[in-house]
C-alpha cells in the first residue's frame, strides 16, 4: 500500500513513502512482463523544474517495453567533466 502523504517530489519523499513507491513500481512491472507479455519496463521520474517535472506530487512513469518498439527514453548527455576518481568525494552525503 502506498502511503497518501503529499511529496512534491523524490527529495521531499521519506524513505517510507520511496520504498512503498518502489515495491508499486516492482509489481506493475511484473505484471507487465509476465502477465501482458511487454519484454521489459522502463520507470521514469521527474524532480524539480530543472528536471522538467510539471506535476508537482512525486510520482513514476512506467513505459512497458517490447523489443525494437523505437522508443529511445535515454536523453543524450555530453561527457562528464569529473573524473572518476573525483566522483567519489563529489557524490558524498555532507
Amino acid at each position: 500500500m502506498i502511503p497518501k502523504r503529499h511529496a512534491q517530489s523524490v527529495p521531499d519523499a521519506d524513505g517510507q513513502l520511496c520504498r512503498a513507491k518502489m515495491d508499486a513500481v516492482r509489481k506493475l512491472s511484473r505484471h507487465y512482463v509476465r502477465v501482458c507479455g511487454y519484454d521489459g519496463v522502463n520507470f521514469m521520474n521527474a524532480s524539480g523544474r530543472a528536471a522538467d517535472q510539471s506535476v508537482f506530487h512525486f510520482h513514476i512513469h512506467l513505459i512497458p517495453r517490447t523489443s525494437g518498439d523505437g522508443i529511445d527514453p535515454w536523453p543524450k548527455m555530453q561527457a562528464h567533466s569529473h573524473s572518476l576518481e573525483e566522483m567519489p568525494e563529489i557524490l558524498a552525503i555532507r
